[in-house]
């Protein structure tokens, strides 16, 4: 996103590592800073990482030969997000009725602890 608004890739993979907040992030960040820096593509630096996956590597070798890396980059982006959110639905569905389940067992005990000692103390009035 910042290399899109015309941030420098240096200094938005500077500004990425801070942003991250996260110390294993922060020092792929320095690395990956260091190797562009030395000349190194982009793409075949994020390569020796297990952190980005594959398909963001390749959009990144793809975006780096046609010259439109950040709009590559965004479209992986968008991918992963939509990937994310149908992974993320699928489980809700699996988790749907368990929950439901669960549920149930809830106010199945909340009612018997309503109704047992109502039907102990109906037997003791006999």
């Amino acid at each position: 996103m910042l290399a899109s608004a015309g941030v420098p890739y240096l200094d938005a993979l500077d500004i990425a590592k801070v942003v991250a907040n996260n110390d294993t992030v922060a020092d792929i960040g320095a690395d990956l800073q260091k190797e562009v820096e030395a000349g190194s593509a982009l793409a075949g630096a994020m390569s020796r990482y297990e952190l980005f996956p594959p398909m963001i590597v390749q959009l990144a070798a793809a975006g780096e030969e046609a010259g439109i890396l950040p709009e590559m980059l965004s479209k992986g982006v968008d991918f992963l997000d939509k990937d994310i959110n149908r992974t993320l639905n699928a489980l809700l569905v699996k988790l749907e009725p368990a929950l439901t389940v669960l549920m149930g067992v809830v106010v199945g005990f909340i009612l018997l602890g309503v109704y047992l000692p109502m039907f102990d103390y109906m037997s003791h009035l006999k």
